[in-house]
């Protein structure tokens, strides 16, 4: 009886550790979210600058060849920093989800921790109740005399 009456004691270190894990993988998910939004914006960045470098372009009519060339070069090395910025994006969002995916894992252990511990807490409740009550009767049963208590 005293073994499951310590049970949930016994227990709540182990879901104290779920509880932290949960934390740990839920503060990872938040900046990994945070690195998406950014990582996001920057490419937002990225392209308007591209549109805005090509609208000049257009804007600035008749330009010798040198410039000309200049331009698209940068154009060049522009759109290169967009797809690199797109590729990490896409990496970036893999591994958001992923750490999602681990975040949510670690919330449902914790749920099933807490449902563990309130059916421990419960039996152990009802065992104590039971152990009181068997206590009372064979109180009850002694201060009438019983010869057989």
């Amino acid at each position: 009886m005293a073994d499951r009456r310590h049970r949930s004691v016994r227990m709540q270190s182990v879901a104290e550790l779920a509880q932290d894990r949960e934390r740990q993988e839920a503060r990872r998910f938040g900046g990994l979210r945070e690195d998406l939004r950014q990582q996001a914006l920057r490419l937002e960045e990225l392209c308007a600058y591209r549109a805005q470098y090509s609208r000049q372009l257009a804007a600035a009519g008749a330009v010798d060849a040198s410039r000309l060339r200049d331009y698209r070069s940068f154009l060049t090395r522009l759109n290169q920093a967009i797809a690199q910025q797109e590729r990490h994006l896409a990496q970036l969002r893999a591994e958001t989800e992923r750490q999602r995916a681990q975040w949510q894992a670690a919330r449902h252990r914790v749920k099933a921790m807490d449902q563990v511990m309130t059916r421990l807490r419960q039996q152990e409740r009802r065992a104590r109740d039971r152990a009181e009550q068997r206590e009372q009767d064979e109180m009850a049963l002694r201060s009438r005399g019983d010869p057989f208590a």
